[in-house]
């Protein structure tokens, strides 16, 4: 049975101090606020909720300790190293949280490659935001209409999902964010339906572009290049206001 995590709750000792701490940190994470109140808030991100609530009164004698039985860390995954570091610099050196472990940097007794900095919260549960290495190099976005089966969706690596906000149900996008490799990417192709859809992905300035059984390779700086992925999407009915290959 595949499952994925649905949502963690942390109780916190202070939530005056607790609260605007956590609000911050999933604010610049790009969680929203769903629930709060003076004793808790809950956030998402649409795939992951937390649950942040003051502690019991009569349970507040008992501190944390994350080499105790339980909870040692949890870890914020991105997609780069240089979203590590911009992270020290505009979330934590904002807001003097004073980073474990002698800041970001590599840690490779858990895997070449893996970058990250630990940091505490107000209760000094351990954060970590980390980075690593993956054979999945590009991003893409993918929409669940556009597949002949969405069974195929089990099989990616989902970093995102939103809803088009189209008034009529009938005409919205449930549109994914993932991360793939090539192989992948090729394996998508084959997947999608043979009309008027299309995915795209890229790497940096590389941009991958997937119609039913037809593929283009474009530089995002060069809209020269993107011709022929255009033309080809014209020729099957695709409007050209559709065909922006937007990135994110």
């Amino acid at each position: 049975m595949k499952t994925s995590l649905y949502h963690i709750q942390l109780n916190v000792s202070n939530p005056k101090i607790s609260l605007p701490f956590y609000k911050k940190l999933f604010s610049y994470l790009g969680y929203k606020i769903i629930d709060e109140s003076e004793n808790h808030i809950g956030a998402s991100n649409g795939l992951t909720d937390f649950w942040i609530i003051s502690t019991d009164k009569k349970y507040l004698d008992k501190k944390f300790h994350r080499k105790s039985t339980g909870l040692n860390h949890i870890s914020f995954k991105v997609s780069s190293k240089e979203k590590v570091d911009i992270f020290v610099n505009d979330f934590l050196k904002k807001n003097k949280i004073k980073p474990l472990y002698d800041g970001a940097k590599e840690f490779p007794e858990y895997r070449e490659g893996y970058y990250a900095v630990y940091f505490e919260d107000p209760d000094r549960i351990k954060l970590e935001v980390t980075y690593i290495p993956s054979n999945k190099e590009y991003k893409g976005t993918i929409a669940e209409e556009s597949l002949i089966d969405n069974r195929i969706l089990n099989e990616l690596e989902i970093i995102n999902f939103k809803i088009s906000n189209d008034d009529n149900p009938a005409d919205r996008w449930h549109l994914y964010t993932i991360n793939v490799s090539k192989e992948e990417i090729n394996k998508i192709s084959k997947k999608l339906k043979s009309t008027k859809w299309y995915a795209h992905f890229w790497k940096g300035n590389d941009v991958i572009a997937v119609f039913k059984d037809k593929t283009f390779t474009f530089k995002l700086d060069d809209k020269k290049t993107w011709k022929p992925a255009i033309d080809y999407g014209l020729s099957i009915g695709i409007p050209k206001e559709q065909l922006d290959f937007v990135i994110d």
